[in-house]
């Protein structure tokens, strides 16, 4: 029988039509997925999860992390994108790996020092450093007990 044969179907005398009563096949034990799956195969009736996205909650500030004050020139920085290392070890990273692109340069791996500084985090470190250094030199301009050991840029 179809079920355009069961909707058109003439009630009689003490039958009751198929259109008038209506039921759900629902079971009642099993795994929740399972459930929800028989009662809405195609995930119609149940709403999304929103999905977490990759990356920072909150976007990294690439500034001074941490001052200290036996060396005030040497400060914890943060790196968005690669983490958090001193001043001068950031310096002596980016110069590294500057003469490594310079000797790429020099062999003709235009390619390869083309990707590296398009795709390498060396821009987030040396912004990252000038942004310290900045911020070194606002706090020697404002003196006080902070500023002792700051040197002029």
């Amino acid at each position: 029988m179809k079920i355009l044969d069961v909707i058109i179907e003439d009630a009689e005398a003490g039958t009751t039509m198929a259109g008038n009563i209506a039921s759900v096949a629902f079971p009642l034990f099993g795994k929740e997925k399972m459930i929800r799956r028989a009662v809405d195969p195609n995930g119609y009736i149940t709403p999304k999860k929103n999905k977490s996205k990759v990356g920072y909650v909150h976007p990294v500030k690439e500034s001074i992390q941490e001052f200290n004050p036996e060396e005030p020139m040497n400060p914890t920085i943060a790196i968005q994108g690669y983490g958090v290392l001193s001043l001068k070890g950031t310096q002596n990273m980016i110069v590294k790996e500057l003469k490594e692109l310079a000797q790429r340069a020099e062999r003709g791996q235009m390619e390869t020092v083309q990707y590296l500084l398009k795709n390498a985090p060396i821009m987030s470190k040396i912004n990252a450093v000038v942004t310290a250094l900045e911020e070194l030199e606002q706090r020697r301009k404002r003196g006080g007990k902070n500023s002792r050991g700051i040197e002029k840029r």
